[in-house]
């Protein structure tokens, strides 16, 4: 199961407190995984996905730090819209494929 997190369709209530945020993004995804994880459900992967290639990084980043503190260890989805993917192909991904590599996250 892909639990996904579009950035531009956050809830009213992670909107109110994390505002338009890469962190809002996250905690909108730990809520629906620690709902599966409550169950002991884990068959499961996170995809954040964002117009914006540098939000959408960030949030992989913070979301790789979260799941590494938590001690999860659960697959990431590289989501890209439409817009942002011309973009992050050409400059982003290559961005954020040598920091996760070169930070061992």
């Amino acid at each position: 199961m892909r639990i996904g997190t579009n950035h531009g369709s956050l809830s009213a209530r992670i909107l109110s407190y994390y505002g338009d945020t890469p962190r809002g993004m996250v905690e909108s995804a730990f809520e629906f995984a620690n709902i599966c994880r409550d169950v002991d459900y884990h068959n499961f992967l996170f995809s954040m996905k964002a117009s914006n290639p540098l939000v959408m990084v960030q949030a992989y980043r913070l979301l790789a730090e979260e799941m590494y503190s938590n001690g999860w260890d659960y697959p990431l989805h590289l989501g890209v819209t439409e817009v942002s993917a011309y973009v992050l192909t050409e400059a982003g991904l290559r961005h954020f494929l040598s920091g996760a590599f070169s930070s061992g996250l």
